[in-house]
This record gives structure tokens, C-alpha cells and sequence, in this order.
């Protein structure tokens, strides 16, 4: 029942009542030339104007309560993947969507309401489905219903798919917590086939180097036939084998060594030939390889051999990209090169056999790590590097533990890392005190006993330029020893000196007008974001620039875009590039001057849905069951509304409370002006003013 509210005491509503009848009174009390009876009904009328206009003064409110009835709701969601047209031409997909307009049109004479959704998108129309999405992720689709129908009537969803997916995890093993019925679509039929199944290979490869390049090949009806399996780039055949298939089922592996002789991302062809197939859709993969022009080269000068220098070299040749350089004045001579880090042990020797090479290189800004050993004289070792500036005490020396820095801002570190470190053997260090630059951060400190210092034990300074880290001891190789024999593994002593080393001899980017894509590799169903960054000569990020960017595919063809990046918007998004490697270069103009970036990216043709070409029935009907929904194919659509409205689920009701202000009423305003009008006509009439 409606409630009607005030905002001041209902007590004001007599007084609105005293008024309008005091008013009316007082203007028909008088003798009018009217009859009485008009007199009285005019009165009436006044009565009622000015009462009910006064009321709505007191602004009264009309409390309420609405009742909305929500239906079940049934999502009919549809698998509109390139796989669908493996097995279903054009005429037959258009006699499936015409079935399913029908469906929805039944489910919803049983009282549902009917929401259409593919794998990636709602749709209303059942008739402007696509089947071009090119990955099948079913489990994502099925927890994306579940979050967005949260709270809502969900009856049930049904399923209209091949059962095939390639991305996500299998949905057959995965809680949902509504009903699914599937609808199975496709041919089950088993057909000979050979396919390309997997390409195993590295990404990046060493100019002048060989890689390896694994085909796996499945076979389903071939047995004791022969296939050649070849690798190509552009119209030249690289490598080819041939092999013979066994058994009726089996999965076959070919290893080709291939000689890599450009730089620079390449593109090559893997396929696999059969005479008397006729499925070849899935018969070749693409691979692209970066290939580098050299390894960044890693020197580490020595005073004489040490187990450090064994522990040291063990970490950096984990990474493939660096190329480990050793040399000991006196054993071995200095190769001549350009070098990008370099590691000293015993830095600042007291027998001055290390001096002139580390002044070199530092003269050169390349970075070093210093490692400071009993051999070290640390007020000579101060004078050659400005950068250090330590104070030893009486030379004494103090047993310490390490303990990491775990917010170090220039990498991660594992927190947990600490834990190891903790249990590290104690290294002997000079005792004294350290002045630190504000360029300075620490990356391990001092431990003695169980007591925690602020002294560093191994630092990193940046000046001018010139990166320098400082370990105030030898004797890590303990440590890497000893980490080994507590786990079998050495992880966080490898992962932390692998970060150190890495930071050290990564480049600045010094360049004022950077353009570049967000990532290396693209497929041929998403955009190429690239992103433009311009600075002034103090390094501040500007604005307003106009950026041109050409785009060149391997046969040459250039495309040009021009975007001018803002704060709010720094990028360009290329979207329908094919398949390929392509080569970009960027310009802008910067203070009158011209500025160029050149770069390079990949577009790979997303094949997945050509892989499987047989319906899984099996799946959809496992996912049925775990969800207490049933399975049908196009033949036994028709039962879907009555099973449906077998499940007994009906609409829910909300109810809400809702306030409506009297005065908003457009009817009342109407019925006043009436009333207003019929007094005025009847006094114009009689003759009164």
C-alpha cells in the first residue's frame, strides 16, 4: 500500500485546509450576480485550488514499493571459431543459425529470457555470427558468464560448439557453479591425416652460430607411408629429411642444424609433404629467430687464480647472450676488445699489476665490479677510483654474514633469498667507514654476530655516467658452495650476482626520441601498438611532437602512419598486418633537427583452429554431466525448451522501496488548471471580472 510522507508535521495540512476555505469565503461571500448554487460550487472550486496548492508546499511524498519480476535467464552461446568451417560449409553454418533463431524463439515462449553471446563478445543477432574467432578458450568464456551473471536469474547456459578448444584450461575438469547443456556441431568422422604439430626451437640464435630446429609430426592413417619434412627461407629449401610413419597413430620428431649467416629477425618456413592427403592446412609452421650480432662481451681481470673467479664465471655463463673473457697478468694476455663489463678481483692490489688496465677502463665509462681481497690496499685503491671512498680503521678487519637489501630499487629480489643468505659462511672485511654518495645504493649489508649494521658490503654507485659496484670482500665461492650443499642448488646466489652483472652492463638509453612496439612478436589477429617518447636536452618528457613511422614488409611494400603523441595518448595502434617480418623507421623533428629510430617486429599467423579438425563430442558431454546439464546434437534441438522448463525455474521478484514527490505529478498540475479554468469561464460568463 502507498504511504504518504511529509517533510514538515502533518499538522501543517489543516492549516492548508483553514486557509484555502478562509480564502474561498472571503471571495464568495459576498453578493455575486450569480445563483447561489454556482456561487457554492465556485466556492468549492476556490476551496479546493488553494488547498491543494498550499499542500503541495509541503512538499509531500509518496512512499512505494515497486515489484519487478525477473525472468530465468538462458545464455545461448555460440563457438564462432575458425574450426567450425573445418567440417561445416557456408549453406549448412547458415541452416545452424536459422535453427538456433528458432531455439531462442522457443525458449522464450517458455517464459525465458534469452541472452546471445559468442566466445568473445554478446550478440543479439544470431544471423551476424562470424566463425572467424581463431583461438577457442571454453573455460574463459564459461567464467566470464559466471562473473557477469553474478546474482542474476541464470537458468542455464547452452553450449553450441565442436568441443574443440586450444587455449585455457580443459573446461571438462573445471567447477561451474550453473547448469550447461551442450549442442555437439561438426563431424566426429576420424580422416587421414598428417599434421604439423609442434615447432621446438629457440628464439634467439648467435650470428655465425648453428640452432637447433625440432619438427613434431602426428600421423593418423599413414602407416608405412613416407613424408618429406623440410625448413625453408623464402625460395631456398635450408634442410629436408625424410621419414617413415611406423605405426597407424604415432607422433614422429625431425631435428634439423641450421646455420644462421644475417642478423636481425628471420623468417622460416617448417612443412611437412604427403602424396594422397587431403587435409594441408596443418601442414606447416612458421618460426621466426632473432638473430644477434654478438654476445656481450664479459672481461674479468684477476690478480691470480681464485676459487671466486671458478664461482663468478659458473654464474655468468648461465646466460647465453654473454661471452666470458679471463685474464691474469702473467699467465695469459689481454685480448684486445671492446668489452661491456668488467670484474676485478683484488681491485686496487698492492702490487699494482691491475692498476693500468682498471684506470683504461675506467677512463672508458665502462662499468666494473670491484672485488676487494686480502691482496687489496684500500688507500691506494682510493685514489685510483673516485667513486670509493672507504676509511679503513688501525686495518683491522671484522667476520660478518651477509644480509640483502630486499626493497633494492635497480632489480627483484626474491625475498625469501634472505633466508639463504642468512645461512652463508662469514667473510672477513676491512673494518671501517664508508662515505656514501647520494648516488649510492646497497645492495647487501653487514651482518656481525646477530647484530644488523648499516655498513654496506656490496654497493653500486652511478656518476657521470659511469656505473661501479663494490664487494668489500672475497671468499663468495663459499658461499655458492654452501648453498649447494644445504638445497642441491645454488638459485639465489646465481639469480642475485646474474641480476648484479646484468644491470651493470645493460646500456643507458641515452637517445632523446625513442619510438618502439610494445612487444617483439604479434599475430595477425591484434594490433601493433607502438609508442613514442620525445625529451628535451634535460631528459624531461615533451609533448606535440609529429611522429612518422614507415612500416616495410619482407616484399618490400611500405606503409607510412603519422600520430602526434600527448600526455594522455602515446601510442599507435596498426591493426591487418599479414603475416611477416617488418621493418620500421621513425622520424620527428626535435629543436630543427631530424631524428630517426629503426626497429623491427613479427606478425605470426595464428593456426590453432587448423590443427584439430575433428568434433569433440566426448568433451561437451563430460561438461554436461559435471554440470548436471544435458548433450544434444542439431538433430535433438527441439527438446531443449521443454527440458528447460522441466528444470522449474521461475522468475524472482525485487521489490523496491521508492519515494515520489506529489508536486511532480504532471496529472495533478492538469487538474488544477482545470479547475482554475471552469472558475474563470463561469465567472466571465456570469458577467464578473
Amino acid at each position: 500500500m502507498p504511504e504518504l510522507q511529509f517533510e514538515y508535521s502533518s499538522w501543517f495540512v489543516l492549516v492548508c485546509l483553514l486557509i484555502g476555505a478562509g480564502y474561498a469565503y472571503a471571495l464568495y461571500s459576498k453578493k455575486h450576480s450569480w445563483s447561489s448554487t454556482i456561487n457554492r460550487i465556485l466556492l468549492v472550486l476556490r476551496f479546493i485550488v488553494v488547498s491543494v496548492t498550499l499542500f503541495l508546499l509541503l512538499n509531500p511524498l509518496l512512499k512505494q514499493f515497486i515489484n519487478n519480476i525477473e525472468k530465468p535467464i538462458v545464455v545461448l552461446a555460440v563457438d564462432n571459431s575458425l574450426s567450425i568451417t573445418n567440417s561445416l560449409d557456408s549453406l549448412q553454418r547458415k541452416v545452424i543459425l536459422a535453427q538456433l533463431s528458432k531455439l531462442a524463439k522457443d525458449i522464450k515462449s517458455k517464459g525465458f529470457e534469452v541472452d546471445v553471446r559468442g566466445l568473445a563478445e554478446s550478440e543479439t543477432n544470431l544471423q551476424n555470427f562470424q566463425f572467424d574467432q581463431k583461438t577457442t578458450d571454453l573455460n574463459s568464456m564459461f567464467k566470464e558468464v559466471e562473473t557477469l551473471y553474478d546474482g542474476k536469474n541464470l537458468a542455464s547456459l547452452v553450449l553450441v560448439s565442436d568441443g574443440n578448444y586450444n587455449r585455457g584450461i580443459s573446461p571438462a575438469y573445471f567447477p561451474y557453479g550453473y547448469k550447461i547443456s551442450t549442442i555437439g556441431i561438426g563431424d566426429t568422422t576420424s580422416y587421414k591425416d598428417v599434421i604439423l604439430k609442434n615447432v621446438l626451437y629457440n628464439k634467439i640464435a648467435y650470428q655465425g652460430n648453428k640452432f637447433p630446429v625440432v619438427a613434431e609430426i602426428t600421423n593418423t592413417g599413414f602407416k608405412d607411408k613416407q613424408a618429406q619434412v623440410s625448413i625453408t627461407k623464402g625460395s631456398n629449401t635450408l634442410a629436408s629429411e625424410k621419414i617413415t610413419f611406423n605405426n597407424e597413430n604415432g607422433l614422429s620428431r625431425v631435428e634439423f642444424n641450421i646455420e644462421v649467416t644475417n642478423n636481425g629477425i628471420q623468417h622460416y618456413n617448417v612443412a611437412v609433404a604427403l602424396a594422397d592427403e587431403e587435409i594441408i592446412e596443418n601442414n606447416s609452421k612458421d618460426i621466426f629467430i632473432d638473430v644477434i650480432d654478438g654476445k656481450q662481451k664479459i672481461l674479468l681481470i684477476g690478480l691470480a687464480p681464485h676459487p671466486d673467479i671458478k664461482a663468478l664465471r659458473s654464474v655468468i655463463e648461465i646466460n647465453d647472450n654473454y661471452e666470458f673473457e679471463l685474464f691474469i697478468p702473467g699467465l695469459n694476455e689481454l685480448k684486445e676488445d671492446k668489452y661491456d663489463m668488467i670484474l676485478v678481483h683484488q681491485a686496487g692490489d698492492r702490487y699494482n699489476r691491475l692498476a693500468k688496465y682498471t684506470k683504461k677502463f675506467r677512463d672508458e665509462n665502462i662499468p666494473i665490479l670491484n672485488i676487494i681481497g686480502q691482496q687489496t690496499n684500500l688507500a691506494k685503491l682510493n685514489e685510483e677510483d673516485n667513486l670509493f671512498t672507504f676509511r679503513s680503521i688501525r686495518n683491522q678487519r671484522d667476520q660478518i654474514t651477509p644480509t640483502l637489501f630486499s626493497e633494492f630499487p635497480k632489480f627483484k629480489i626474491d625475498p625469501d633469498y634472505n633466508t639463504v643468505f642468512n645461512q652463508f659462511p662469514t667473510l672477513n672485511v676491512p673494518y671501517g667507514e664508508s662515505k656514501l654518495s647520494p648516488n649510492t645504493t646497497v645492495l647487501m649489508y653487514q651482518k656481525v654476530g646477530n647484530i644488523s649494521t648499516d655498513k654496506p658490503l656490496l654497493y653500486l654507485v652511478e656518476s657521470n655516467g659511469r656505473k661501479s659496484a663494490y664487494m668489500m670482500a672475497d671468499g663468495i665461492w663459499q658461499w655458492r658452495l654452501q648453498e649447494f650443499a644445504s638445497n642441491e642448488n645454488t638459485k639465489a646466489f646465481d639469480d642475485v650476482f646474474l641480476k648484479l652483472v646484468q644491470y651493470l652492463s645493460t646500456k643507458e638509453d641515452k637517445r632523446k626520441f625513442r619510438v618502439y612496439t610494445t612487444k617483439e612478436e604479434f599475430f595477425d589477429n591484434e594490433s601493433v601498438s607502438f609508442s613514442a617518447e620525445v625529451y628535451n636536452d634535460s631528459y624531461e618528457r615533451t609533448f606535440g611532437n609529429d611522429v612518422s613511422i614507415k612500416v616495410t614488409k619482407e616484399n618490400g611494400s611500405v606503409d607510412e602512419y603519422s600520430f602526434i603523441p600527448s600526455s594522455a595518448n602515446s601510442t599507435l595502434e596498426i591493426s591487418g598486418l599479414s603475416q611477416g617480418v617488418y621493418k620500421y623507421e621513425a622520424t620527428t623533428k626535435r629543436d630543427d633537427k631530424s631524428e630517426k629510430v629503426l626497429g623491427q617486429f613479427t606478425v605470426k599467423n595464428l593456426q590453432l583452429e587448423l590443427l584439430d579438425q575433428r568434433a569433440n563430442f566426448a568433451l561437451l558431454k563430460q561438461v554436461a554431466d559435471n554440470t548436471e546439464g544435458k548433450f544434444y546434437t542439431i538433430e535433438t534441438l527441439g527438446d531443449i525448451p521443454s527440458d528447460l522448463d522441466n528444470l522449474g525455474s521461475k522468475g524472482v521478484m525485487h521489490s523496491n522501496e521508492d519515494f515520489l514527490a506529489i508536486i511532480n505529478l504532471k496529472w495533478l498540475f492538469f487538474f488544477l488548471l482545470t479547475l482554475l479554468s471552469i472558475e474563470w469561464f463561469s465567472r466571465k460568463y456570469s458577467g464578473a471580472y
